[in-house]
This record gives structure tokens, C-alpha cells and sequence, in this order.
């Protein structure tokens, strides 16, 4: 069940878990003084319990988040489809906290280059995954945000530190492949994709694109 603001930038969607009914509200990122800035699209609290451990096996589910395709078959998974800002394509793919992410082991792959990005490690976990594509030139970044649990933290009461994996697509002999640039030129590339005009080819600088045209 869903219900579109009147703007058409805003979704509340309900998804039943079990017994439980949650709400969730969706925001399309914002477009501020003609300049995309992106963001979480879902405005929710994720759980982070205690560090990841093999004495539940039992409660541990696989996703994956398969940058090739904008669709996909998975509850904890919402797509934001190839939102067009400037010369930019941009996606998002948003991990639904339905439950504790411990237990959530998840990979973000390119199943038609058939190559795995990024997996999760302990103590962290994976809010979104950005797809930023130009629409002239081959350029390809893909942003993990994650949160890492403070090191400073008690084992009960987690605190957590935002942080970023930024992965470069590049073309070479034997195919395509991701450059992990996090430790080399993050800021550099951030900078760029996190400001993008939209007063540029054909764009107006404005945010009316609706929910309902870019959820896959």
C-alpha cells in the first residue's frame, strides 16, 4: 500500500512484516539553488545490534543489490530509477531496515559484466547504494554508504560513523571492471557528483519529477 504526496516528491509506503504493518516515507532527493543533492531516499532508523555472529545462522538473509538491472524481486530492496539531473542518470538502490542488519549479509554486483563490487564486513552495514551514469561519456560511479559501528561503543548501545566506498567504472581488455578509489581521490570525485548542475542540458532546475515515474 502506498500514498503519493501531492507534489509528487514524497511516497509513504506500508510493508507487512510478519504480523507487523510499517510505514516508511520516501523523498525524492533534493534539487537546492539548481544543484542536485542527493541523499538517503528513505527517511527511517536502521538497528544495529552487537557485531555479527555465527550463533544464529539461522536468522542471516542474503541480498544483493545488482547495479545492472533497476528492477528487482526483493522486500528489503527499493529501486529509485534513473532520476535525470544535468548529464547525469542517477540511482539508487535502498536497503529497507524491516529488520536488525547484523544479520544482513549484503553484496552489490554486476550480474551482465559478472563482477562482485563490494561485500559487507562486520560491524558495519550498507543504508544505499548510488549509480551515478553520464549520459555522454562512459563515466560510471557507484557510492556504498555505509554505517560503521564506533569502535568507542559499548557491545548494547551502538553509535555509528557514516562513511563511503566509491568505486570507479573502467574498461579494460578482458572487460569491465570497478577500481575501488575510496583511499585516493574520494573527496575529488565526491565534490563532483554530489553538486551536480541542473541547469545544463535541457534541465530547468527544478525537482518535479514524480514518485510513482522513477520507483521501479
Amino acid at each position: 500500500m502506498l500514498r503519493i504526496g501531492p507534489r509528487g516528491d514524497h511516497m509513504v509506503i506500508y510493508v507487512k512484516e510478519g504480523k507487523r504493518l510499517l510505514r516508511f516515507n520516501l523523498y525524492l532527493p533534493p534539487v537546492e539553488d539548481g544543484i542536485f543533492k542527493p541523499r538517503n531516499i528513505i527517511d527511517a532508523s536502521y538497528k544495529f545490534i552487537g557485531s555479527k555472529t555465527p550463533s544464529h545462522p539461522s536468522k542471516y538473509i542474503s541480498l544483493y543489490i545488482d547495479i545492472s538491472s533497476t528492477q528487482t524481486s526483493q522486500a528489503d530492496v527499493i529501486v529509485l530509477a534513473n532520476l535525470k539531473r544535468g548529464d547525469w542518470l542517477y540511482t539508487q538502490y535502498t536497503v529497507v531496515p524491516l529488520r536488525e542488519q547484523r544479520f544482513v549479509l549484503l553484496s552489490v554486483i554486476n550480474s551482465a559484466q559478472n563482477c562482485e563490487i563490494y561485500r559487507t564486513a562486520d560491524d558495519l552495514f550498507v543504508t544505499h547504494v548510488e549509480v551515478f551514469e553520464h549520459v555522454t561519456h562512459y563515466w560510471q560511479y557507484v557510492v556504498v554508504n555505509i554505517k560503521v559501528v564506533d569502535a568507542g561503543s559499548s557491545s548494547r548501545i551502538n553509535t555509528y560513523i557514516d562513511a563511503k566506498r566509491l568505486y570507479v567504472r573502467h574498461v579494460q581488455e578482458q572487460g569491465i571492471v570497478y577500481f575501488d578509489v575510496t583511499d585516493e581521490d574520494l573527496s575529488l570525485h565526491l565534490e563532483m557528483i554530489y553538486n551536480i548542475n541542473t541547469l545544463v542540458a535541457g534541465g530547468d532546475g527544478t525537482n518535479h519529477t514524480n514518485m510513482t515515474a522513477v520507483l521501479a
